[in-house]
């Protein structure tokens, strides 16, 4: 009887601490599919996304098909994504997603949900997705808040630093004239392809501060893997001269909202106004374009204001970089004596 005693004793110590938690008590973990109709039917947590992608600043916003979004990134493949949640008893006090930008090696929240008795709980949350990338061996997280929003400095506690402050930009600019803007000493603008992609990583490095490069990505991987994600019904284009890239364009658009992207070599910056008159053309059937502009891109700003765009709101992206602990599957190739 002792030894059977004994026995349950030790199955009861090692129940998970779960059982031990009072009902009121915040616990974080993964999200389950049963969040979205717990969320929806407690009208929990708050209705808006804090966190602001470029899909859903364009795209559709409504509260429960984000949280189903949220849902699917959890539930999706390993390696590309994941979903956490704040709760206490069956009430949702806080969500968030984070996947894949363009490669692996960088992440970003997609979904930040935060209920007013929620926030305190951020950085618990943050944190159980930054494990998540990192078991998933992302090296960087993005997330992107409005400047006035409280949880930027919530994140920090997270290890989230602001590194790229930035302006949205929205117009609806005069029609531009229709063929293609051209320039005499310069190849017209062409598709971009993958052979451009090692000359669009000189004119980043060129073109972009350094603080923001060691927070983006100081190599061509860690860049092509930061940049954002355009959605199918977009294109890219490279400016040459003398084939030196020295302008690079992405357009994009989301049913009549149209995205435009540029950015240009310092020494070419009068290059602008041709790149961005040809973006125009080609969203020229959208009734509304918008551009997300980092500060520092102040020849651009200028003449987006004079083709007739206003700044709606203000933004800072915040980056968490992480140290990956490569698994060591190279072998030492033995040397072989020459005889």
């Amino acid at each position: 009887m002792k030894s059977g005693n004994s026995s349950r004793r030790t199955r009861e110590a090692t129940v998970p601490n779960a059982s031990l938690l009072t009902p009121n008590e915040a616990v974080t973990r993964p999200l389950n599919p049963l969040d979205p109709v717990r969320c929806m039917v407690m009208d929990s947590p708050d209705r808006t996304n804090r966190a602001c992608t470029l899909a859903g600043i364009t795209g559709i916003n409504s509260y429960p098909i984000s949280i189903v979004q949220a849902t699917r990134i959890g539930m999706s493949v390993r390696g590309r994504g994941s979903s956490a949640a704040v709760s206490t008893g069956k009430r949702v006090l806080a969500l968030a997603s984070a996947r894949p930008r363009s490669g692996l090696g960088s992440w970003e929240i997609t979904h930040l949900f935060v209920s007013p008795s929620g926030e305190e709980h951020v950085p618990s949350l943050l944190n159980a997705i930054v494990r998540s990338a990192v078991e998933q061996r992302c090296q960087r997280v993005f997330l992107r808040l409005r400047r006035e929003d409280s949880l930027v400095d919530i994140a920090r506690k997270s290890g989230f630093f602001p590194k790229v402050p930035e302006t949205l930009f929205a117009g609806v600019p005069a029609a531009p004239a229709s063929g293609v803007p051209k320039s005499d000493d310069c190849d017209p603008l062409k598709g971009e392809t993958p052979v451009d992609a090692h000359d669009l990583f000189r004119l980043y490095n060129a073109a972009t501060p350094s603080e923001v490069r060691h927070a983006v990505g100081m190599t061509m991987d860690q860049w092509m893997s930061s940049r954002e994600r355009l959605n199918r019904r977009s294109a890219a284009f490279v400016l040459r001269r003398q084939d030196v890239a020295i302008g690079s364009l992405r357009t994009s658009r989301v049913f009549s909202k149209g995205w435009l992207e540029a950015s240009a070599h310092p020494d070419h910056q009068h290059r602008m106004p041709l790149m961005v008159r040809f973006g125009l053309q080609q969203l020229r059937s959208c009734r509304l374009t918008y551009c997300m502009l980092p500060d520092y891109q102040m020849d651009l700003r200028r003449y987006l204001v004079d083709s007739g765009f206003q700044d709606v709101s203000c933004y800072i992206t915040l980056v968490k970089s992480m140290t990956v602990k490569v698994a060591d599957d190279i072998r030492l190739r033995a040397a072989v004596p020459i005889i």
